[in-house]
């Protein structure tokens, strides 16, 4: 395995150093930012985060990203795949001729792997922008009613369900769940203003 070690999470997954790569495991763009500067915020491809920070948030969500968003966002079967990518990572380091030609055979599945899965999760993302562009163009309308009820029905429309919960959460049978729901909304009608 010719590969080389990304600078967020440390396990070769890098064909080469410097050369705009995003890491599969933890969604590290390699910028060339290393341990030198890992303290800075560098801007770019890796947004508002130091490497320091990036490796943190690895060590704790499997991710670089702190918002909760991006980590919610994530399957079950990703951060299985990410778990075992990273335990198949760390026997291959202690392992010998014979057991590392395994190991790496398993690496190449488990990226292969997580590689489908976010595929499929773009797609579905995708898929879901091109089948709802109406109701999307109500939600960009200058009109917080228009915006609103375009946001509603989004949620009715999407294939995956991550809007649906909003619309749940207004039905709620508890008062705090659609107290908070409906607060969203008003929040929504009050920025759009």
């Amino acid at each position: 395995m010719n590969r080389h070690n990304c600078p967020c999470c440390g396990y070769p997954t890098l064909e080469e150093r410097r050369g705009w790569e995003i890491c599969c495991l933890c969604n590290w763009e390699d910028d060339g930012q290393d341990d030198p500067h890992a303290n800075k915020v560098w801007g770019g491809p890796n947004q508002n985060y130091s490497l320091t920070e990036a490796r943190e948030n690895l060590e704790k969500y499997y991710i670089m990203y702190r918002d909760k968003r991006r980590m919610l966002d994530r399957t079950n079967k990703e951060f299985q795949t990410k778990i075992s990518l990273i335990n198949a990572f760390e026997k291959l380091r202690t392992a010998n001729n014979e057991s590392a030609q395994q190991i790496l055979q398993e690496i190449d599945f488990l990226e292969k792997a997580l590689d489908d899965i976010v595929h499929e999760s773009t797609e579905d993302y995708s898929n879901n922008i091109e089948k709802n562009q109406e109701i999307i163009n109500l939600i960009n309308y200058d009109n917080p009613e228009t915006t609103v009820r375009g946001l509603l029905s989004l949620t009715l429309n999407v294939d995956n369900g991550e809007f649906v919960q909003v619309n749940d959460a207004l039905n709620d049978e508890s008062e705090f769940v659609r107290g908070h729901a409906q607060s969203a909304l008003n929040d929504i009608k009050m920025f759009c203003k």
